[in-house]
C-alpha cells in the first residue's frame, strides 16, 4: 500500500525538487538499488500532466536509503494551471512493480507570468461630489 505525503505547495514558474522517501511493507527506508522509478503528476481533471520524457527527473539519492529527487524545471512548471495536483510514484525491484506514495501538490500561480486582464474599477462622480471628511 503506497505512503500518503503531506500536501506539498509549490509555485508555478519555480524550478521544483521534492525530495521523499519510499517506505517498504514494514515502514523501514526501502533499498532502491536497482529499482526503475516513475513519477506521474495529474491535474485536477485528473489527466497526467507531463506525458513525455525529459520534461522532469527521478533518481535514487546514493547513500539515502529508500530516499529520492524529483526535479521539474522552471520552463516546465511555468505552463501548469494553479490548483490541487496529485502526484504518485512507483518503484520496480526485481520485476515486481509497486505504487510506492501518492499525495497533493497545491501549485501556487505563476506571479510573474498572469495573462488576464487587470480589474478596471470607476467612480461614478455622486461618490466624489460627497460630503467631505475634511470638514
Amino acid at each position: 500500500m503506497p505512503v500518503r505525503h503531506d500536501d506539498i505547495e509549490l509555485m508555478a514558474g519555480d524550478d521544483w525538487q521534492i525530495i521523499g522517501t519510499l517506505l517498504d511493507q514494514n515502514g523501514q527506508p526501502q533499498d532502491l538499488t536497482g529499482a526503475t522509478l516513475e513519477w506521474t503528476l495529474l491535474n485536477p481533471n485528473g489527466c497526467p500532466v507531463f506525458p513525455y520524457m525529459g520534461q522532469f527527473t527521478i533518481n535514487a539519492i546514493p547513500q539515502q536509503v529508500g530516499q529520492i529527487s524529483i526535479t521539474v524545471d522552471a520552463s516546465t512548471t511555468g505552463q501548469l494551471d494553479p490548483g490541487r495536483y496529485t502526484d504518485s510514484v512507483s518503484a520496480t525491484i526485481a520485476g515486481v512493480s509497486s505504487n510506492m506514495w501518492i499525495g497533493n501538490i497545491l501549485v501556487g500561480v505563476n506571479v510573474f507570468d498572469i495573462t488576464c486582464e487587470p480589474a478596471i474599477f470607476t467612480l461614478d462622480q455622486s461618490t466624489l461630489d460627497g460630503p467631505s471628511v475634511l470638514g
